[in-house]
Order: C-alpha cells, then structure tokens, then sequence
C-alpha cells in the first residue's frame, strides 16, 4: 500500500514539474527533489518484497512464460544466476 502512494506522489511531483515548466515557465525547486527521494523509496519497497519472497522478478517471469518441458532447464539457470534460500 505503501508503494502505491509513493508512486500516486511520484506522478503528481512529475505532473506539477511539467505544468510549472510548459505553462508557467518557473518549476518549482522541490518538486524534482521530492520526485527523486519517492523514486528511491518505492524502489527500496520493491527491494524489501523481493528479498521476503526470495524471487527475482526478471527471471520469474521466464520461468513462467517457458513451456512446462523447458522450466526444469530454467530453474537450473535461475538458481546459478539468483542465490536462493533452502527450502522451508
């Protein structure tokens, strides 16, 4: 839920620098700072929920876009590229 804020904030901080800049020719000097530390804090979020859920979301999605005949392949290629905790 977090993350979901900070990006609605991320889009209004870029909306108002755009506006500030083509309509009003003056952009507003913490509007490009607040958008900066919102773009490092949701992708800190994102970091924090991969780790928790020992995925990678790259490799993930090969791995199920691949034909079930190919994914044991895949996971052997995940698992040298991705270290990943012994199952609980």
């Amino acid at each position: 839920m977090l993350a979901v804020i900070g990006l609605i904030a991320i889009i209004l901080s870029v909306q108002i620098q755009v506006v500030g800049r083509y309509v009003f020719n003056d952009t507003p000097t913490w509007a490009e700072a607040l958008a900066l530390q919102l773009v490092l804090y949701v992708t800190a979020l994102g970091v924090a929920v991969g780790v928790r859920d020992a995925g990678h979301i790259g490799l993930e999605s090969l791995v199920s876009v691949l034909a079930r005949a190919l994914a044991p392949e895949a996971r052997g290629v995940r698992s040298m590229c991705w270290w990943e905790p012994s199952a609980r």
